[in-house]
């Protein structure tokens, strides 16, 4: 199933129960986006690798981490950006390629919002956060909501380079392991990278930021 138009962007799904093909397909396709949607493994792969998309959208139940493996492998898919649909109690293991989750029930605002800072990008956002996708995660979102911080999350480097090409947050904040917060520094170049280990250090980022 494949929507075109004048495009904003390049979106490939994959969708095993067919529930994002309609919806956010469509959605998607209003918004001008070239979207490729299949239930069909070998398809998904055969047309991200022909048309480079900015961004994958899977959604399995079973195997979400031997296609990870797949496209970690693939030097024309390893450095696109992964969303993963996650249910209500069901959280694929953990693996370096997830850069997003869509936790159900989820918005079509959620879907289009990370859409268009891969695609189009130059959005406002006060803070690129870097973490990884586990409590102290969810955590330090919330310190960051509740000072009323427009926040973007990303789970790998990989995606916050990706997002930094059309993006330009006031700061970011790294959330992660001592060493991958070091890599950061390097891989990121960026002037104001902030590194925390406890959350609760985010609580006066804000004041950082101006």
């Amino acid at each position: 199933m494949e929507y075109k138009m004048e495009k904003s962007g390049k979106i490939c799904i994959l969708d095993e129960a067919q529930a994002l093909q309609g919806w956010q397909g469509g959605e998607l396709v209003g918004h001008g986006y070239e979207v490729f949607a299949t239930s069909n493994l070998y398809q998904f792969l055969n047309y991200a690798r022909e048309t480079s998309p900015h961004l994958l959208l899977i959604n399995v139940e079973t195997g979400a981490s031997s296609l990870l493996d797949i496209i970690n492998a693939d030097r024309f898919l390893n450095d696109i950006p992964v969303v993963i649909k996650a249910g209500t109690n069901f959280l694929p293991e953990k693996h370096e390629r997830i850069s997003h989750f869509l936790f159900s029930p989820f918005s079509q605002a959620e879907v289009e919002t990370v859409a268009v800072s891969y695609c189009s990008g130059q959005q406002i956002h006060d803070v690129l956060l870097i973490d990884d996708y586990d409590a102290t995660a969810d955590s330090a979102l919330n310190v960051l909501k509740r000072q009323a911080l427009n926040c973007f999350e990303v789970h790998n480097l990989c995606a916050a380079q990706k997002y930094l090409q059309k993006n330009f947050p006031r700061g970011i904040c790294v959330c992660l392991p001592y060493e991958e917060c070091r890599k950061a520094e390097d891989v990121l170049q960026y002037d104001k990278i902030f590194y925390v280990e406890n959350p609760a250090r985010l609580k006066n980022i804000a004041t950082l930021l101006n």
